[in-house]
């Protein structure tokens, strides 16, 4: 008698270990190939997990009439009941879970209309950090890579200012913040310009409002051609718009900063 048995899919990245990896090498090796010498979870971990748990079943009921992918350890079978429910047209899925050439993404809040997809990214601090938007990222390169027309991207965090009154109110409770445009970097797999690594992100487009002193507002902007290495183009163009005496204002400033550093000294 001949026993055939099918393996699970092994994936090799996850969304954690991507984040991990972007903040820390060394401990995206370890977390990979030697985890049993991590410390292991403390109390004030397993806090922070359950806050983290609670404030995402709460940004759940800002799209409501979803259904929730319950975890299992075989990974692969989130992946096929995610599939299955957007065959018979759920629209809002929670922990909705895709992969694409072993690269598993979990999205905490996925919706769907006519227009394409939103992503929806859940923490359960007051602010918008930088790697946050990496967390983002990998979402995004993955669904754009199996088909999918995004919308928006974006990170849910809850409102410092918000005070509650005798009612919970959760649209007051959470800021959703669009964050496509600031994601929306080139990520390759296979470097395709010289100085370039893995996945790395490469600015190829920018917005410059210019407000002048008189009241004056003038728009400049640059996107990048197909195919060419954007970098110097980009900042030539950087530099020569924007004004020498001029205070500026970023999105997502601490962001920015870190990829127009990059660009100077580069060039």
């Amino acid at each position: 008698m001949i026993s055939i048995f099918k393996a699970r899919t092994v994936f090799n990245l996850s969304k954690s270990l991507y984040t991990t990896g972007i903040q820390c090498s060394k401990a995206l090796w370890l977390k990979k190939y030697k985890s049993k010498v991590l410390a292991p979870t403390d109390e004030s971990a397993e806090t922070r997990f359950k806050t983290g748990h609670n404030v995402g079943e709460l940004a759940c009921d800002l799209f409501p009439n979803g259904v929730k992918i319950d975890f299992n350890p075989n990974l692969e079978q989130m992946v096929k009941e995610t599939k299955k429910l957007l065959e018979i047209g759920v629209s809002v899925i929670y922990e909705a879970a895709f992969s694409f050439k072993n690269t598993l993404v979990i999205v905490d809040i996925f919706e769907m209309d006519s227009e394409g997809i939103s992503i929806y990214e859940v923490k359960s601090t007051t602010s918008l950090k930088d790697i946050y938007l990496h967390d983002v990222s990998i979402q995004y390169y993955t669904l754009e890579n199996l088909g999918y027309k995004i919308k928006s991207a974006n990170v849910v965090y809850l409102n410092s200012n918000y005070i509650r009154g005798d009612e919970l109110d959760i649209k007051e409770l959470f800021v959703v913040e669009d964050v496509t445009e600031t994601i929306k970097l080139l990520q390759e797999a296979v470097p395709g310009f010289k100085g370039i690594s893995p996945y790395e992100q490469i600015p190829f487009q920018y917005s410059l409002h210019i407000e002048y002193e008189d009241g004056r507002l003038e728009h400049k902007e640059f996107l990048a051609d197909d195919g060419v290495d954007p970098r110097y183009e980009l900042s030539k163009s950087l530099v020569e718009n924007i004004p020498s005496n001029a205070t500026v204002l970023a999105y997502n400033m601490s962001f920015e900063k870190g990829v127009i550093r990059k660009l100077a000294n580069l060039y």
